[in-house]
């Protein structure tokens, strides 16, 4: 499924049936979240690196 940003709006791409969709127009309510990957964040203790990202999330109908 792809989407974009137009207008103060999200619009979806997709086949037009299965599950997603009928999800959508039984319950309206949604959350979509979108994020990208910053890089690795290193440290000298290998159980202590972590990643990073960065993210935005939407919540509406």
């Amino acid at each position: 499924m792809s989407y974009v940003w137009h207008n103060g709006s999200v619009y979806f791409r997709g086949t037009g049936s299965g599950k997603k969709e009928d999800l959508l127009s039984q319950n309206p309510p949604v959350c979509f979240t979108i994020y990208r990957e910053q890089g690795i964040v290193t440290d000298p203790v290998p159980c202590h690196a972590d990643t990073a990202y960065m993210s935005v999330m939407l919540f509406g109908k």
